[in-house]
């Protein structure tokens, strides 16, 4: 029986006589279960958190990484700019990480998947070269989304841009 209830990984519910939800098919209580799945659809979405982490000038490096990634995963475009300007930051691992995330992201955009030269631990006058051409990529491409219809000011699940960045 308890098999039929188990659907791959879904908890299930079983109703007991008297009507009331007791335990999910895994011994959980179900009322638990309920609980967590509505405080994760109820709690504010890691994009918006990540955004507020990426606006404050005081956030501690580690958010600011984690911030970066989350929003590379969810294909976020409007990180861009902010990614650019990271890859100036006198922090060699974050200027090597806001690079990795900068290219994950343009490649899932339709971009290009090629790194541009850019080194982290490269001398500064090296690294403020390759990223005048990754800036002079971006405002092309940039430019094409737009002639294309599909504005960059867009970010991958198609939210507009906030406002004031």
């Amino acid at each position: 029986m308890r098999a039929a209830l188990r659907f791959s990984s879904v908890l299930l519910a079983r109703r007991v006589p008297g009507g009331r939800i007791e335990r999910a098919v895994n011994g959980t209580p179900a009322l638990s279960v309920l609980l967590a799945a509505c405080l994760a659809a109820c709690a504010g979405s890691p994009s918006r958190e990540a955004r507020v982490v990426l606006a404050d000038p005081d956030a501690d490096p580690g958010e600011i990484m984690n911030a970066i990634r989350d929003l590379a995963r969810a294909g976020d475009t409007t990180l861009v700019p902010r990614l650019m300007g990271l890859l100036d930051s006198p922090d060699p691992g974050e200027r090597a990480f806001a690079h990795q995330a900068l290219i994950s992201l343009l490649s899932s955009a339709g971009g290009t998947r090629h790194d541009f030269g850019y080194r982290a631990w490269a001398p500064r006058p090296e690294r403020l070269e390759r990223i005048a051409e990754i800036h002079a990529f971006w405002s092309r491409f940039e430019a094409e989304l737009e002639r294309a219809g599909a504005t960059p000011d867009k970010n991958a699940a198609g939210q507009a841009r906030p406002s004031g960045s």
